[in-house]
Parts: C-alpha cells; structure tokens; sequence
C-alpha cells in the first residue's frame, strides 16, 4: 500500500507541474490576444476556443490534485461536531459515493468521447476531432475516483486502526 501511495503521490506531482505549465502558457497565449487585439494587427480566433477547451480540461485534472491534498472543497458543519472516529466512519461512506458518482461521469464521458470518434465532430475553429478535449476530462473522472476509492481505504483505517503507521503525513 506504501507503494501506492507514493505512485499517487508522483501522480500529483506531475499534475502539479502539468497544471502550472498549462496555465503559464494559457497566461501568455491570452496576453498575446488582447495585445494582437488591443494594436488591431491580428485576432487569432482559434485562441479564444483554445483556452475554453484547456480551461476546462485543467479545472477537472485540478479536481484531482485537489481531493489528494485534501483541499477539495467540503462542508464541515456536521462532520466539526463529530468524533474522530464517526467522523472516519462518515468519510468512508461519502468517498465511496464519491468514488462511485466519478466513475459513473468517467464512464459518460468515455461513452460521449467514443461516439464523438464514430461521428467525426470536430472543434469549430480549431478542427481538432472533439474527442480529444474529452480524453483528459474521462481521464481525470477516472483518477478521481480511484482517489476517492483510496481515500476510502485511509478514512476507513483512520477510523478501526488509527495506530497504522501507513498514514504518517498521508492523504487527509
């Protein structure tokens, strides 16, 4: 398990610095545009699709980093009142639905994307088959809820086996 935890640890890294690349190069590629814009000496329109598409991309592979860190955004209120076991317990109730609805959206995704690739559609200005915007997102869908399933196993071991030396400095 120990192995595990550090390959999604890795994972996360490398989502990590994707996701700061992505959005250092979307920074200048919308900087570019309002420039070309604002001197009236060129509109790329495919920029504007561009963006849209890796916007959307990224928020999903974000998701993922998000749930690892423990930074995803949650209510507190009734789980603040709880006792740490009860809160455990409750933990690994909402991440298996948690893990359950992320491979149900991976799955509609994955079947949008197939039938994307049967029909040819293409992006509007780009022309980039449609398919490939929905790869990361079917991608990601399916990495989150491998993490909610993993988180599962962490809240279910915080709760019966809070000794396990497995969970020093791990997943929240």
């Amino acid at each position: 398990m120990k192995k595990i935890l550090r390959i999604i640890d890795k994972i996360t890294k490398w989502e990590s610095m994707l996701l700061g690349a992505v959005f250092l190069a979307l920074t200048l590629i919308v900087f570019t545009q309002i420039v070309l814009r604002t001197t009236k000496t060129g509109n790329l329109v495919w920029l504007d699709e561009l963006c849209r598409v890796i916007m959307v991309d990224t928020t999903f592979v974000g998701a993922c980093v998000a749930l690892t860190r423990g930074e995803l955004t949650s209510l507190n209120l009734v789980t603040d009142l709880l006792s740490e076991k009860k809160r455990n317990m409750l933990a690994v109730v909402t991440n298996i639905i948690g893990g359950i609805f992320s491979i149900w959206l991976g799955t509609r995704g994955w079947t949008a994307m197939v039938g994307m690739i049967e029909q040819n559609v293409r992006t509007v200005s780009l022309g980039v088959p449609y398919w490939v915007t929905y790869l990361p997102i079917a991608i990601a869908l399916f990495g989150m809820g491998g993490r909610f399933f993993l988180l599962t196993y962490v809240s279910f071991l915080r709760a019966f086996r809070p000794d396990n030396d497995l969970l020093e400095g791990r997943m929240e």
